[in-house]
């Protein structure tokens, strides 16, 4: 870090110059600048000459913060990934839910996540949580085993709302079902943990696809192609299907839809009816 940057981040007033120069921290691989950079991050009068409360009247990608927090997330080197961990336990970043967003987003690059992380998103996404589903997302990106759990607890909590666990599988899972740690992840709700109700409605967002009845017309959420799916997923996959015909209570036109992608896959299900 350069003497100018020290004096930019102790006494400028400028959100742009302060933005600068703590991404050039951010940015690189010295432990005793992200170090110091934690610091400054972690106080108010710091986070208040880097956004304005302006800019907390709108979203969190309004902020300034943003830019630095997602450096820090995409410099995959420990001491970077220890100034996120750190912010966890700032009580002045976490004064604010916009900088929740922010940090929570950021943690999925942290692999596999440890216990601080998981225990902040679960803290974050109870039921009452107004931001629950930012951390859905989150950690069906990330998902590492300790990610993958949490979102297992999640989902199978009779406690949270039973149409927000369905707006999470067609938002979330429906654009990563090709992965297989999530499909293995979606195996087990399936056919063990969540509640009965629910398991037709995964399904369906594992086999089908129904942008006119799930989604306003705007940009709905896509899947990826099923051909770009690596052969152990589609094992998975299969499995789950298999196991679905049996023992899932299907509406006609699901079972149609698992049987189309199994039987695609080169799978006879067994004692179809």
């Amino acid at each position: 870090m350069t003497d100018r940057d020290r004096n930019v981040l102790r006494e400028s007033h400028d959100g742009r110059e302060l933005k600068n120069a703590a991404i050039s921290l951010a940015a690189g691989s010295s432990p005793e600048d992200h170090r110091l950079l934690l610091r400054y991050l972690s106080a108010a009068d710091f986070l208040g000459r880097l956004d304005s409360p302006e800019s907390y009247t709108r979203t969190y990608r309004d902020l300034r913060l943003g830019r630095v927090v997602q450096t820090l997330a995409e410099n995959r080197c420990s001491s970077a990934d220890e100034v996120l961990l750190g912010l966890i336990e700032s009580a002045d970043y976490q004064a604010h839910v916009l900088r929740m967003q922010l940090l929570l987003r950021a943690l999925a690059a942290v692999r596999p996540s440890p216990p601080s992380a998981v225990a902040y998103w679960d803290r974050l996404s109870d039921p009452q949580s107004p931001i629950a589903g930012d951390v859905i997302e989150a950690l069906v990106e990330n998902q590492s085993e300790p990610a993958l759990d949490l979102l297992e607890r999640k989902f199978s909590d009779p406690a949270q709302d039973r149409e927000n666990r369905i707006l999470w599988m067609r938002e979330f899972l429906l654009v990563r079902r090709n992965d297989e740690p999530l499909l293995s992840c979606c195996e087990r709700m399936v056919t063990k943990s969540l509640p009965e109700d629910l398991k037709p409605e995964l399904v369906d967002v594992l086999f089908d696809y129904k942008p006119g009845i799930w989604f306003m017309p705007e940009l709905p959420p896509t899947p990826p192609a099923r051909e770009l799916a690596q052969e152990n997923a589609l094992k998975v996959l299969r499995r789950i299907g298999e196991y679905a015909l049996q023992n899932v209570k299907l509406e006609v036109s699901q079972r149609r839809a698992v049987w189309r992608v199994v039987k695609e896959e080169g799978d006879t299900p067994k004692n179809d009816r």
